[in-house]
This record gives structure tokens, sequence and C-alpha cells, in this order.
């Protein structure tokens, strides 16, 4: 008896990881549906990148390429790229900080080789 368990038990582990890990994409990916935002860029199920216009209930009205819009389902986004938070122009302020330069190390000599010397035959 005790054998024929073993393969019913190794199944039913295996149903609850692919339970667990199907319910973590679910949350993972309503959680990214709904910080959704306009200013936001995305990539859509087809590979298109995209900045988020406007927001209705199931639809995004999203710009492709310069002026083209585009009205798609919010299931079509794969994932966000950037936030609107990170697409806000930056101030000139920061813009014009300094870099800091490395300073150059001086180049080392080169080895003096010794004369070579020739010897008689």
């Amino acid at each position: 008896m005790p054998q024929n368990l073993l393969p019913v038990l190794l199944i039913a582990v295996f149903a609850v990881m692919l339970f667990v890990q199907s319910r973590n994409r679910r949350k993972q990916a309503a959680a990214m549906s709904e910080s959704l935002e306009p200013g936001c860029e995305v990539v859509l199920t087809s590979g298109i990148y995209a900045t988020v216009e406007a927001i209705a209930d199931d639809r995004l009205i999203i710009t492709t390429a310069g002026t083209t819009k585009i009205e798609i389902a919010r299931g079509a986004v794969v994932r966000v790229t950037k936030t609107a938070a990170d697409n806000k122009p930056v101030s000139v302020s920061s813009a014009t900080r300094k870099v800091a330069v490395k300073k150059a190390t001086p180049a080392k000599p080169a080895a003096k080789k010794a004369p070579v010397k020739e010897s008689k035959n």
C-alpha cells in the first residue's frame, strides 16, 4: 500500500507548487496593471514600446512612434520600462552638475634593455 501512495503524493506536491506559482504571477500582473499611470513607458505583448497617454477602465490609450495613438486592452501590457516619475524632465541644475574627472596617471618610463655583447667566435 505505501508504494502506491508515493506517486500520488508526488503529483499532489507538484500540483500545489503549480497553483502557488500561478497565483503569484497573477498578483504580480495585477500590481503592475494597477501601477500604470499616464507618462509610463510600457512594452506590449506584441513587442511594441509605447507611452501611456490616458487610462480608462480596462483600456489604455498609448502613443507609439511620435504621434500615433492606439487604444489597447490593459492586459496587453507585459511590463513597465519606466514609470511616470522617471520620465519627468530633468531640471537644469542637475543637468549642469560637473562630473568628477579622474586624473590620468603618468606613464612609466620604458625599461632600458641591456646592451647585447657580441661574442668572438
